[in-house]
C-alpha cells in the first residue's frame, strides 16, 4: 500500500523533504507537474531508491502548434532529502528560433513510497 511522503499541491522545483527515509522502501514515485501548464503532470517510479538519481522530464507542445518544449530535471535521493542537481528547458519553435535555458518547469507535487 503507497503511503504519502511529501504532499504539496502548489509543488516545488527545489529541494523536497521526505518525513521518511528512502532507505527504508523497495520503490519511490515522484508525481510532478509541468510549470508551462497546470494541467499536465506526470509520475515516475524509482526502485531502491536511496543514493540514487532520477530524471524527471516532459515534452508538451503548445496550443497553437508552434513550439515544442522539454523540460527535465535531476534529483539526487540520500534519506529524507531530494536534492535538485541540474534543471533545464528547450523550446523548439517551427520557424527555427530554438532557444535553451536552466529554468527548472518541473515542479514535484507528491512523492509516494511502496515497501
Amino acid at each position: 500500500k503507497p503511503i504519502s511522503l511529501y504532499d504539496n499541491s502548489t509543488g516545488t522545483n527545489g529541494t523536497v523533504t521526505l518525513s521518511q527515509t528512502a532507505s527504508n522502501f523497495t520503490y519511490l514515485e515522484i508525481f510532478y507537474k509541468i510549470s508551462q501548464t497546470e494541467t499536465s503532470y506526470k509520475s515516475v517510479k524509482i526502485y531502491s531508491p536511496n543514493g540514487k538519481y532520477v530524471n524527471l522530464e516532459a515534452v508538451l507542445r503548445s496550443s497553437n502548434q508552434t513550439v515544442n518544449y522539454i523540460f527535465s530535471a535531476i534529483y539526487s535521493i540520500s534519506g529524507t532529502t531530494m536534492t535538485l542537481k541540474w534543471a533545464g528547458r528547450s523550446y523548439f519553435y517551427n520557424d527555427s528560433k530554438n532557444s535553451i535555458s536552466t529554468d527548472n518547469g518541473i515542479n514535484i507535487v507528491k512523492v509516494v513510497r511502496w515497501k
